[in-house]
């Protein structure tokens, strides 16, 4: 037996062989030891598991580093930036470089962030650095009374969820359980979390029979403790998810939660622990509402190829008229191409952008005039 497995057992055991779902992906995901994240195989990429927008291509990075810039020289934010979950760095490298490119005198009063949870992803940034950065393992390090922008890509869909599932008109929560014959199984119990309970009210859920779904209780607490740290500021979280009335739709009953390995989607969670990623979509709807409720006021909220048109990143193709299909303009024309194309990887994500303690227009944000 791999000393992995005979460490998840272990854990099993010691948990009385069950765990909420939560407490399994937490486990599988982020223990430092053995979890997905804290190996050092290559995950993202096309030696990875799975891609990133920012690991496809250098643009996406580029237009929001010639956004931020704008706004600090005008004086509508402090130059100040967070990022959390950044992955292999390739995001805060070409945003920072960027940064230095367009904007020497403010690049120079930049205070730069970056939490990140992963030893291994936490390595691979600092070899990309190209200023001073804090590095943190917690958003709890960040300092207090934050002035600036909190940014994140794809950092909630990786985040630990409960599961749900209604069947015979009642509501269970599902559990992992280790059976006797040491099997990773899962196991229903009549639902008594009171905090998904309230979460169900809240968003005012009525599950159909036999539907399943993912609770994203870890998702709110990461918003309440982003709040306590930012004074005034931006938070810009990017990700995939479903709205509340996309969630009832027959094609979702059975969740979102899923793993990929080797570019392979997986539909059994349960399948190679430690060895792959566990994802799913968030609660747009369920975001927007803690939002509200901290009292960010919503800036915008599109699809990520309707903002990054509106951001203009169509600037940056090169009208250069170049046959080598291979050479540096082209890739670079084809990669912005396939940010915005409708059925493109950018279609299946949502920008959402909310201030606190500002006001901040779109016109503001994308250099438009009232």
């Amino acid at each position: 037996m791999k000393k992995a497995e005979k460490y998840l057992i272990d854990v099993f055991e010691e948990h009385g062989r069950k765990m909420t779902y939560a407490d399994y992906i937490d486990l599988v995901l982020y223990n430092e030891q053995y979890g997905y994240y804290s190996s050092s195989n290559e995950k993202i990429g096309r030696k990875g598991d799975f891609y990133t927008t920012s690991s496809l291509s250098p643009f996406f990075a580029k237009i929001f580093a010639k956004m931020f810039v704008r706004l600090v020289e005008l004086e509508l934010i402090k130059p100040c930036f967070c990022e959390i979950g950044g992955g292999n760095g390739q995001f805060i490298h070409t945003f920072l470089k960027e940064w230095e490119r367009l904007s020497p005198h403010t690049f120079k009063l930049l205070q730069v962030f970056v939490i990140e949870r992963s030893v291994y992803h936490l390595q691979l940034q600092k070899q990309f650095t190209n200023c001073s950065i804090e590095f943190l393992s917690s958003i709890d390090m960040l300092e207090e009374e934050f002035e600036g922008i909190i940014f994140s890509n794809e950092l909630f869909d990786a985040f630990p969820v409960h599961v749900i599932e209604k069947r015979k008109n009642l509501l269970y929560e599902v559990f992992v359980t280790l059976n006797d014959h040491h099997q990773i199984v899962e196991e229903k119990q009549l639902l008594n979390n009171e905090e998904i309970i309230q979460y169900l009210k809240w968003q005012q859920f009525n599950l159909y029979e036999n539907q399943r779904m993912e609770i994203p209780l870890k998702m709110l607490d990461f918003m309440k403790q982003m709040n306590k740290k930012l004074r005034r500021g931006l938070i810009i979280s990017i990700d995939y998810g479903y709205t509340n009335k996309e969630w009832m739709q027959p094609v979702h009953r059975d969740g979102s939660l899923r793993g990929y390995y080797k570019h392979q989607l997986i539909n059994s969670p349960l399948q190679y622990p430690f060895q792959m990623d566990l994802t799913t979509h968030i609660h747009i709807d369920g975001y927007k509402a803690m939002a509200r409720e901290l009292e960010w006021q919503e800036v915008i909220h599109n699809k990520q190829n309707e903002f990054l048109i509106k951001a203009d990143i169509l600037s940056f193709l090169n009208n250069h008229e170049d046959t080598d299909p291979f050479s540096k303009v082209s890739k670079d024309n084809r990669a912005i191409r396939s940010l915005i194309m409708a059925g493109g990887i950018s279609a299946g994500f949502d920008v959402l952008m909310h201030c606190k303690g500002i006001k901040l227009s779109q016109s503001q944000l994308f250099n438009k005039n009232e």
